[in-house]
């Protein structure tokens, strides 16, 4: 006779935590969800990018140790945490996805709440309203950004840095994850967490950060951030990544990031920040999209 499979408990989270070269910070990462963190129903996904050092072994000693964490892993590196934190998904067994950076710290009791302001709300995301940074030799805290409370595709746009888009570390469902066709995997280096957060505001999703909450995140992201913004077109990549979703933007807007901004727009963003659509009944997103997108993509 065949025995059915336990089902999941409703509103379960995947942790999903990608893994490269990592073996000296994954430790923290991994008990700050475990210890305080981790609930019924839970489970922990460890996806390994093919890492040259220990990290794969210390997995495998977690799996073997608690029964809820799973390993995966990529025989050839895909050199992009988004590549992980698709393998994991793909392999979650919730409906609710958190993907913790294995550098980053959860503060104790900090998920329950925020599932709970994810679900009293019906939201589709969402994220703590505060990120502290941390140095590397301790946990205290060495800067502070506070985050929107409500977030839409052209605030984020005009406004990156107040919103959680580019940590990659909030709480999501796992439909939201498919509806926007799942992380780029070959935009790669610091960008792929960003222009997954500007999808999903971008189809519509009801994302909210939560006042007074916090996650601990290493210092080295801002200069990992500047290190792929001084070698990558930034404007470029996100008018390629966004293909599909500019037609929610101005049309002056549109003909201007598609035109002479094209190389700047992200750069000048402060001095010329975007603009939602006009009522206009005709729009010059679809001359330029069918004249471009085959250039870009």
């Amino acid at each position: 006779m065949e025995i059915d499979k336990p089902k999941k408990l409703k509103n379960s989270i995947s942790f999903i935590m990608p893994c490269f070269n990592c073996s000296a910070t994954m430790d923290a990462s991994i008990m700050s969800i475990i210890n305080t963190n981790f609930e019924e129903g839970d489970e922990i996904i460890l996806i390994d990018d093919a890492s040259i050092d220990d990290t794969y072994a210390k997995a495998l000693s977690y799996s073997n140790r608690y029964s809820f964490i799973k390993v995966l892993r990529h025989h050839n590196n895909k050199g992009t945490a988004a590549a992980g934190r698709n393998t994991g998904i793909d392999q979650a067994s919730s409906d609710l996805i958190f993907c913790l950076d294995s550098d980053n710290i959860l503060r104790p009791n900090s998920i329950r709440v925020l599932k709970e302001f994810l679900v009293a709300n019906a939201l589709d995301a969402a994220a703590f309203g505060r990120i502290d940074y941390f140095s590397e030799n301790s946990l205290e805290v060495t800067s502070s950004w506070i985050l929107t409370e409500k977030l839409s595709f052209i605030d984020a746009l005009n406004d990156p840095m107040k919103t959680p888009c580019g940590s990659g570390n909030y709480l999501y469902t796992k439909a939201l994850w498919k509806k926007a066709g799942r992380h780029n995997e070959f935009l790669g280096g610091a960008y792929d967490s960003e222009l997954f957060g500007l999808k999903i505001l971008a189809e519509g999703a009801k994302f909210w950060t939560l006042p007074e909450t916090s996650y601990l995140h290493r210092n080295g992201y801002e200069s990992t951030y500047m290190r792929e913004y001084s070698k990558r077109n930034a404007s470029l990549l996100f008018l390629a990544g966004l293909i599909d979703y500019w037609n929610q933007v101005h049309e002056d807007d549109v003909d201007y990031i598609f035109g002479k901004g094209r190389l700047t727009w992200m750069d000048n963003i402060a001095q010329k920040p975007l603009r939602p659509k006009s009522n206009k009944k005709k729009s010059i997103y679809k001359r330029v999209v069918k004249k471009l997108k085959n250039q870009l993509l």
